[in-house]
């Protein structure tokens, strides 16, 4: 299996992670996720993050060049939070393939970080992200599309408010196998080392 697969995400706090693993209890013991047991791969503990880009596949020396670029500019941004207060479901509601919590309006400090390191990969040539950016993070992927009404998406937003703390960014490796994918930490990238607001 190709392992050379690599993705920046924003990995949570002890006591955010926390919340999202209540959070993803919740869910798992709901009605509508438990007539649908067979179909949820829920994301295990070690695996929950915030995807900022995926990147594929990188050679060594462009792998060590975009490592350099994000030491350097990540280092200029202070840390923040992200609200997390919204159920989420990807693609669509009505058909999708992920599930979770997040925002589809991130903040200004976390769209402009998203924005800037979309710049740095495009001056790299490595293919970046041209959707929309919706913060979020995945608790559950579905083996066959779910439908979600507006009034489920509703039902299920977190009841109290989760904010993620941005205060690094993380290089990790995906490693495929058969049980599911195991991300492994390349490089972390800390923020600013300024005091949260």
């Amino acid at each position: 299996m190709d392992n050379n697969r690599f993705f920046l995400g924003v990995p949570p706090t002890d006591e955010v992670l926390k919340q999202l693993l209540e959070f993803q209890r919740i869910l798992k013991k709901s009605a509508l996720f438990l007539r649908r047991k067979d179909n949820c791969r829920w994301i295990e503990e070690k695996n929950i993050h915030l995807t900022l880009h995926f990147l594929g596949s990188l050679e060594p020396s462009l792998l060590s060049e975009l490592k350099s670029r994000l030491l350097e500019d990540l280092s200029h941004y202070p840390p923040h939070q992200q609200s997390l207060s919204e159920f989420i479901a990807f693609p669509r509601p009505a058909y999708a393939r992920v599930a979770g919590v997040g925002d589809r309006v991130p903040t200004e400090p976390l769209s402009g970080m998203w924005h800037h390191i979309s710049g740095i990969l495009r001056s790299l040539n490595v293919p970046a992200e041209d959707r929309p950016f919706h913060a979020h993070v995945t608790l559950v992927r579905l083996r066959k599309p779910m439908s979600f009404s507006a009034e489920e998406v509703s039902l299920f937003a977190p009841k109290s408010g989760l904010k993620l703390v941005v205060d690094r960014v993380n290089l990790f490796q995906s490693f495929l196998a058969e049980k599911g994918a195991r991300y492994e930490i390349v490089q972390q990238f800390p923020l600013a080392a300024t005091s949260m607001p």
